[in-house]
């Protein structure tokens, strides 16, 4: 079922009306950013697009709690690409996350049209599969400033 959101008595109402049907598969589309803690009591969708920016805190949130997130504006997230896509990475749970801003991260880090299997980009290995270009971390690589392990990082995350 796909809902389009667009005012925040319509989220408020869905919320509540979604909390009777746990089970079920939802999309949604929000057109508007409501307060962070409205954003983060939405109930993880099967795919869900958020037009309005979002800060990279709560980016991190949403990321733990949906499979597919669409960000039509997601902000300025190009430094924290590396994190994005080790926490993806570590999760065993296949998630899809669509952002305008990731071709300008593909070519500060090496990442070309040229770009083929086996390629090395900082931690990351260029992948093909199904029409995709995968990068799945390598391994934390020890200039890293941050030493938590992946799995704990992404626990983290999911347990704010």
């Amino acid at each position: 079922m796909f809902f389009e959101i667009k005012f925040e008595t319509q989220l408020t109402s869905l919320i509540q009306l979604l909390e009777n049907f746990p089970n079920s598969k939802y999309a949604m589309s929000l057109g508007f950013l409501p307060d962070t803690e409205a954003l983060l009591a939405i109930p993880p969708m099967e795919s869900i697009r958020i037009i309005p920016k979002v800060n990279s805190e709560t980016f991190f949130k949403l990321l733990a709690i949906h499979k597919n997130i669409d960000f039509a504006a997601p902000g300025n997230f190009l430094d924290e690409w590396d994190d994005i896509l080790l926490i993806m990475s570590a999760d065993s749970c296949e998630r899809t996350l669509q952002m305008r801003e990731i071709s300008k991260w593909l070519r500060n880090i090496g990442v070309t049209e040229f770009s083929s299997a086996g390629d090395v980009c900082g931690e990351f290995e260029v992948t093909n599969a199904r029409q995709c270009l995968l990068m799945p971390a390598r391994q934390a690589s020890p200039s890293r400033n941050d030493p938590t392990p992946l799995p704990e990082l992404l626990d983290s995350y999911r347990s704010i």
